[in-house]
């Protein structure tokens, strides 16, 4: 931590300057009258405000934090699409300033702008902040219950305010979508850690009161309005996109190579995959006990990837995570804030060699296997990377660049991927069907 502060008018336009290029991509991707899921939570929004909604077994029936703010927003400014699905990107953009004031106070204001660019033309953040589905929702509070924990970690007198706003982000977040609880695995082995180092001090002891005492109240709400203590967890039963494995062999495809080869196919996750690396791998072999935010975030990406990797191995009849973008998207922060990390290491040169040549060698290596199991156009965005990162190395060798030069010039390539995906793939282009 460097002790940056908050400064309105530098921080202020270099803010203004992230959001605005995220609502940019927001308008040229076009939002469309909901269909689908989408239908569902508009649906439940218009019944609130005509007095007529009622509960029913669908998981979309109670997830309020989607559709109520929706038709808060419905009623003051009327049906269009673009108010229709402003309660997204109102979440994107509030991601945006947490990432950035994060990033900020615990790091230094280069790297919160460089993960604040990388997460404002994400493919996967641009798509769902044009679309109500839950997941860029929940996103918003996932992280937000991350920037408390390490907060009130950090800020032993603040324990009680910090421990209330990450119950309530957590609450929140619950109310939006019931894949937040896939943060607890990594409170609990983060409070678990600082118990078996005679750390845990009345923020996390506090923390899990009100863990607790929420979930009592989720069971006591169930029973006063339906008269059944467990209707909310009998609900997931009825999760439709449950779909069981028929063998073994389907078992160890899913928890082996499938995750991987999805991976690879999806733009708006592989190239910050990549680039985590370097951050990941230091941040994990720190001797810090996680408490610089590099290691903090490696923790929880890992704890949070792995529990997401097992999500998608069916073996209950709900709660199943398919290997959809969206459903993954709580990633897509702490693997900006790691790629940040890395490309501002990159940029003043601090990051090993060892870790600066892997990069460039597994650019080059899946910019082959793409261009010959899927396409050239596929291929070339590999080498496109790898491409920036050898002429960084060409220009520190040559001239002392100025770091926002060289900053522009290894972010390029992510700018290009968005506005290639949008020119091709808009709605203006490409209606909804």
């Amino acid at each position: 931590m460097d002790g940056n502060k908050f400064l309105f008018k530098k921080d202020g336009i270099l803010l203004f300057f992230i959001l605005f290029i995220h609502i940019v991509c927001w308008f040229a991707m076009k939002p469309l009258f909901p269909k689908g899921d989408p239908f569902v939570y508009f649906i439940n929004a218009k019944r609130i405000l005509e007095h007529g909604y009622f509960f029913s077994d669908s998981v979309q029936s109670h997830r309020f934090g989607v559709f109520i703010p929706q038709a808060i927003l419905l009623k003051l400014f009327g049906e269009s699409p673009y108010i229709i699905n402003l309660w997204t990107l109102v979440s994107s953009v509030a991601t945006l300033f947490i990432l950035y004031y994060f990033l900020l106070k615990y790091i230094n204001r280069a790297v919160a702008v460089i993960a604040g660019l990388l997460l404002s033309v994400n493919l996967i953040q641009v798509i769902y902040s044009s679309v109500v589905f839950p997941d860029i929702i929940v996103s918003l509070f996932a992280i937000s219950c991350i920037y408390f924990i390490y907060k009130g970690r950090k800020e032993e007198q603040s324990w009680l305010k910090n421990s209330l706003l990450f119950v309530l982000c957590f609450a929140f977040g619950f109310a939006v979508k019931e894949s937040v609880v896939l943060v607890l695995p990594f409170v609990a082995f983060i409070f678990w850690k600082d118990f078996r180092d005679k750390k845990l001090l009345a923020f996390q002891k506090i923390s899990i009161v009100f863990l607790i005492l929420f979930t009592l109240f989720v069971f006591i709400v169930s029973k006063i309005i339906t008269d059944d203590f467990m209707f909310f967890y009998k609900s997931y039963g009825y999760y439709t996109v449950y779909s069981p494995l028929n063998n073994l062999t389907d078992f160890l495809i899913q928890i082996s190579y499938k995750p991987v080869v999805w991976f690879n196919s999806q733009l708006g996750y592989i190239f910050l995959f990549i680039f985590s690396i370097p951050a990941f791998i230091d941040g994990i072999i720190k001797k810090d006990r996680f408490s610089s935010l590099e290691s903090f975030i490696s923790l929880y990406f890992i704890v949070l990837f792995l529990s997401l990797w097992c999500g998608s191995i069916s073996v209950l009849p709900f709660g199943y995570i398919p290997l959809v973008d969206r459903r993954w998207m709580t990633l897509i922060v702490p693997l900006c804030i790691l790629s940040a990390i890395s490309i501002h290491k990159i940029i003043l040169n601090s990051i090993s060699r060892k870790f600066f040549y892997f990069l460039i060698s597994v650019f080059f290596i899946l910019g082959v296997l793409n261009t010959l199991e899927i396409t050239i156009i596929r291929g070339t965005l590999f080498f496109g990377f790898a491409g920036t990162l050898l002429l960084q190395e060409f220009i520190s060798k040559k001239t002392k660049s100025n770091y926002w030069i060289r900053t522009v010039l290894i972010l390029l390539p992510f700018f290009i991927l968005a506005i290639q995906f949008l020119r091709t793939n808009s709605n203006y282009v490409v209606p909804a069907n």
